[in-house]
């Protein structure tokens, strides 16, 4: 286990962390609601607008309503995928009334995430800096 991984893991089961984690969710709705989507380490911070956005497989989740209590027992189920390494995000977006929820990889490379978004059957991966969406 890195060090990331050790720092933010420490306090998984205290009270700490569970205010951490709905203080995280409270901030993730207000993006959600504000502009569509969101994404967002276990700290809270939004990745530098560099690289692309590539869902990792089996962590996906959608829903028709998101409340901040969704996000949270979201947040919690999967903290171990996010938290496990800096390149590793939490992310969300809406299309056709539905919200999408999803751990993310931030890959630097365009063709290293379409292969990767291709190799975890995505439909889609996301640009930062032009902050579109990439249509595999």
């Amino acid at each position: 286990m890195n060090e990331y991984a050790v720092s933010v893991q420490a306090d998984i089961n205290s009270k700490a962390h569970e205010e951490r984690v709905w203080n995280l969710a409270r901030k993730a709705h207000d993006l959600l609601c504000e502009n569509g989507g969101f994404s967002l380490d276990v700290n809270g911070n939004s990745p530098e607008p560099i690289g692309y956005a590539v869902a990792i497989e089996g962590n996906e989740e959608i829903y028709l309503t998101v409340t901040i209590q969704t996000l949270y027992a979201y947040f919690l189920a999967h903290w171990d995928v996010v938290a496990s390494d800096p390149t590793k995000v939490f992310g969300a977006w809406v299309d056709n009334d539905r919200t999408y929820l999803d751990c993310t990889e931030i890959i630097d490379s365009l063709s290293e995430a379409l292969w990767q978004g291709s190799e975890r059957n995505q439909l889609s991966i996301y640009d930062l800096f032009e902050e579109n969406v990439i249509w595999i």
